[in-house]
């Protein structure tokens, strides 16, 4: 008879302040308990219960499809419908720039290129061309793909028992497995909503810092409490919209357009639109043979311009454990 390997994963008390017993509790919970749970019987039982649905990206389901399925005392309801990925923004922005550096180049050594003109001594690029370019990129990095929600209930009435959690076999979509599952879902939640979330919130809300008051630079705290050190580090970080980016450049015109009216530079350019001065003299427009040409130098420091304004300040944090030190 094959021995069946487990574990037993029991409940931990819910914080209750910064206590040494609660923040041992919020570094046992995350390394721990609440990993193994998601990894051995949450997330392989998900995955069977979408297989049931019969759709994946090569089969994608017309509309938002229900599947159900009741295994015992659990039902499950999966509902799948098709979802449109967004592009990669930020590989739009680099493949766009890393495009407009290389008629850069080009043109330094003398290669014509196929939509590209100099006026003035320097290259610009037929905004056709650049706005094609972006749309190219934008079809590049999308893919299809089908988005699974998974909803279950239960006549089970669990009360935090200690839960058997196998390490050597796989669970399976049956009853078994279904109640496992529903029962897991119940502890991990209980680890995250009232273990490590208010635990990790108290501790970096010890740093001073928050996403209203980022550091210069990265700070570092340490919190002894009795034979546990914590120590929290505060670490700024720049975080860039671009998707900001991109649509400050191609966004296009509302069937009603206001004086408020947002609209990308390249759209502006290619309707004549009214635009900022300023910004319309980065691009130095010109036409030739009923063609509008942009200038690709000027267009390279508007995009670093928009990056620039787009780039925010934000904070991550982390906290690392250190037990045995003595008091």
């Amino acid at each position: 008879m094959n021995r069946i390997e487990f574990t037993t994963v029991r409940a931990l008390p819910s914080f209750d302040g910064m206590t040494p017993q609660a923040i041992k509790n919020y570094f046992v919970a995350k390394t721990g308990p609440a990993p193994l749970l998601k990894r051995r019987v949450l997330d392989p039982l998900a995955d069977l219960l979408k297989a049931e649905t019969g759709f994946d990206a090569d089969n994608l389901p017309a509309e938002k499809t229900t599947t159900s399925r009741v295994y015992g005392p659990v039902s499950f309801e999966i509902q799948s419908e098709a979802r449109l990925k967004r592009p990669a923004i930020k590989e739009v922005f680099e493949g766009l720039h890393g495009y407009l550096g290389h008629i850069v180049e080009s043109h330094a050594k003398g290669i014509n290129r196929k939509g590209v003109r100099t006026f003035n001594g320097e290259p610009h690029v037929l905004l056709s061309d650049v706005t094609d370019k972006i749309v190219g990129l934008q079809e590049d990095t999308r893919t299809d793909g089908v988005k699974h929600s998974i909803k279950h209930g239960s006549s089970l009435q669990y009360d935090n028992s200690p839960l058997m959690v196998p390490l050597t076999s796989r669970v399976q979509l049956n009853e078994a497995g279904a109640v496992l599952y529903a029962n897991a879902s119940k502890l991990y939640g209980h680890f995250q909503d009232n273990v490590i979330r208010p635990a990790k919130k108290c501790l970096e809300k010890q740093t001073g810092y928050s996403k209203s008051n980022v550091p210069s630079e990265m700070t570092e705290m340490a919190l002894q409490l009795n034979n546990h050190l914590v120590v929290v580090q505060a670490i700024p970080e720049n975080t860039v919209s671009y998707s900001s980016v991109v649509s400050a450049l191609v966004k296009e015109a509302p069937s009603r357009m206001t004086s408020r009216s947002r609209v990308g530079d390249l759209t502006r350019l290619s309707q004549s639109l009214e635009m900022d001065p300023a910004i319309q003299g980065q691009y130095a427009p010109r036409t030739r043979g009923g063609q509008t040409y942009v200038s690709v130098g000027g267009m390279l420091n508007r995009m670093y311009e928009l990056k620039e304004a787009n780039t925010n300040p934000s904070l991550n944090f982390r906290i690392q454990h250190f037990p045995g030190v003595s008091g």
